[in-house]
């Protein structure tokens, strides 16, 4: 009994995958069309399009359902020349524009947009500024200028607020406060690098503990800086104390790990709301 074409992949002897388009005759296996042979996954699929393409054209019982064709693109001879992110740097620059943040320093933009392109240290991400995109910050102005971001603190969360409550429509009814701790790769102490309870398992080293609120989806409007030897549940009074003067009137429920919902911060939060209805 003459059966209809199918498609066939084999190994061959030197390790590569054969495709080829066979039809079986009983038990016999006859080979139609020997299609070709790779190694490569890329150049495997593109093999394979082309024998259902040829099975199609000479099969004795066309098939019911027409089949939309699958585009393959043979990369073979083709080469890397470089990569580019030029449309990533323009889309996140619009996005920071779009949050509020487009009035900030370009080095403070350009350090912020390259953790999301390609995370690097500091002194890598000035030198993958002027390779990617032509842009030269010398080394000692970097460092130089960092200490000055805190004083657009403020204007960080209040972008952010602001983003949080028009594009993502949040009424800050909810909100998620939790802490982690970011460790140092020494032994010696600076100001707020101190040992403390290491989530990273490394309580020799110095951290800082950082506290972050974000809205019930998660989008991040708040966050300050501890000790690193801070017990997690001294971090929470301050920062809440801060959103609820930059989010204005509004009596959100905070959802927080247990260790941060003590007696001594509910009473301090009960002493606050009876102060503000005085």
């Amino acid at each position: 009994m003459r059966g209809d074409l199918t498609i066939r992949k084999t190994k061959t002897a030197s390790g590569a995958t054969a495709v080829q388009v066979v039809r079986h005759e009983g038990k016999q296996r006859i080979v139609i069309k020997h299609i070709g042979s790779t190694r490569d996954p890329t150049q495997l699929a593109a093999l394979i399009v082309q024998a259902e393409d040829y099975a199609e054209a000479h099969r004795v019982q066309p098939n019911l359902f027409v089949q939309t064709p699958i585009e393959s693109l043979d990369l073979t001879r083709t080469s890397l020349e470089r990569v580019t992110h030029i449309f990533a740097r323009d889309a996140l620059l619009l996005c920071a524009a779009r949050c509020g943040l487009g009035l900030l320093p370009a080095l403070y933009q350009d350090l912020a947009l390259m953790r999301i392109i390609e995370p690097a240290s500091k002194l890598r991400t000035v030198q993958l500024l002027e390779q990617y995109f032509n842009i030269g910050y010398a080394e000692r102005t970097v460092y130089r200028q960092l200490p000055k971001l805190l004083a657009y603190q403020e204007t960080i969360e209040l972008a952010a607020i602001e983003t949080a409550r028009q594009d993502l429509q949040e009424c800050f009814s909810l909100v998620l406060y939790d802490v982690t701790t970011l460790y140092f790769e020494s032994f010696k102490e600076y100001d707020f690098q101190r040992p403390g309870f290491s989530k990273d398992n490394k309580p020799q080293q110095p951290q800082i503990v950082i506290g972050l609120i974000t809205t019930r989806s998660g989008f991040p409007v708040m966050h300050e800086v501890f000790e690193g030897n801070t017990f997690e549940g001294h971090t929470m009074l301050k920062i809440l104390r801060r959103f609820e003067q930059r989010v204005g009137p509004t009596k959100p429920i905070i959802v927080a790990d247990a260790a941060m919902l003590s007696k001594a911060n509910m009473l301090h939060s009960l002493c606050d709301k009876l102060l503000k209805s005085l």
